[in-house]
């Protein structure tokens, strides 16, 4: 043999036989384990849970027989190593063993305390089924486990029913799959999340929302879930309803009530809405002044169209009067937001002034 092979056999030698080598690699699969397989429902409990702990197994064992193939082609045999890698695994599959084994118990112990009507029990159950880090994660089931938390009088379990159903809802939503987001929506807007009453509001007030049919009445229903319990949008989305009478009696006055409420609460489109019924005189007294100062409000929250338009409002002072620093502030601030006819407006005044 070498003198290179002997001096590494020998490093090799004296790296393998340190007994803190000889837990390591135990440890490590040990960590693997717990991280992706001990919080899955073990279907076939006892069978399962040895099958598991067999793969983890086979695993170092696989790479020791290959390890020890290419040293034996080189002239250099470690047996060591292999002793210590096969009673590093048994100690590892005892554990892993071990951990499914209590994983087990202490599921099915969960389970009959909750139908025995354990709240904290049924929302133990209810966090596992809709962990996204759990192979056998099942929503439903999870969703499920929840509500009889919450029946069962655990606080928690109404108020992660409640979000859960939300969530996943709007998660469905934004995949245009409306069929399943109807389902989870109306379960969290049912439950008092006014965020879920309007997501599914709108999918019963817009026509093209795919195998759903247009409901305007669930939509004015939802909305004023919504809007009761302060979501500006869906305020502003129920005065829609009432203003073009789409489902229901024409009513202005209600409209005006409702956009108030959603400008109130921010929506800049509310705002708007509002102002535009001041300028027409519908439902309330013909104000232009209020209704400018609505359509300010709008251009403050964000609308660089309606920007433009206070701006052309000013220039041309139809029913106020012409102030062109402020016509040229609104088209300034309504270009900067994005819109091509306010920067188009805004530097022909400015050349206009400059001339």
């Amino acid at each position: 043999m070498s003198i290179d092979n002997s001096m590494r056999e020998f490093k090799l030698k004296t790296f393998i036989n340190n007994p803190i080598v000889i837990f390591v690699l135990p440890v490590v699969w040990v960590i693997v384990f717990v991280k992706f397989f001990s919080n899955t429902e073990m279907k076939f409990a006892i069978a399962e849970g040895v099958g598991g702990s067999l793969v983890i197994l086979l695993i170092p064992m696989i790479i020791t027989v290959l390890i020890w193939l290419i040293n034996k082609k080189n002239g250099i045999s470690y047996p060591d190593f292999v002793k210590h890698t096969f009673i590093g695994t048994v100690i590892m599959f005892s554990l892993a063993l071990y951990v499914q084994l209590r994983h087990i118990e202490n599921l099915y112990l969960n389970i009959v305390k909750c139908e025995l009507g354990n709240g904290h029990a049924c929302g133990l159950l209810g966090r596992i089924y809709t962990d996204k880090e759990n192979i056998d994660m099942d929503i439903d089931r999870g969703l499920a486990y929840y509500k009889k938390a919450c029946q069962n009088g655990y606080l928690n379990g109404c108020k992660l029913y409640t979000l859960h159903n939300t969530v996943i809802g709007y998660d469905y939503y934004n995949k245009e799959d409306y069929e399943n987001a109807v389902i989870y929506l109306k379960n969290g807007c049912d439950t008092g999340n006014t965020w879920a009453c309007q997501g599914y509001g709108k999918i019963y007030y817009f026509d093209d929302m795919n195998g759903i049919i247009q409901d305007y009445q669930k939509a004015k229903e939802a909305f004023k879930k919504g809007c009761n319990g302060g979501e500006a949008e869906s305020c502003r989305r129920l005065g829609y309803i009432y203003e073009y009478g789409t489902g229901t009696m024409q009513d202005y006055q209600k409209a005006s009530l409702y956009y108030e409420k959603g400008c109130g609460g921010n929506d800049a489109i509310g705002c708007y809405s509002l102002g535009i019924l001041y300028d027409k005189g519908n439902g309330v007294y013909r104000d232009r002044e209020k209704a400018l100062q609505l359509y300010i409000k709008a251009c403050d929250k964000g609308l660089a169209g309606i920007c433009y338009m206070v701006g052309l409002e000013y220039l041309i002072g139809e029913g106020i009067q012409n102030n062109y620093t402020a016509a040229k502030y609104y088209l300034k601030k309504g270009c900067d937001g994005g819109n091509w006819n306010a920067c188009k407006e805004y530097k022909e005044l400015t050349n206009d002034f400059s001339q």
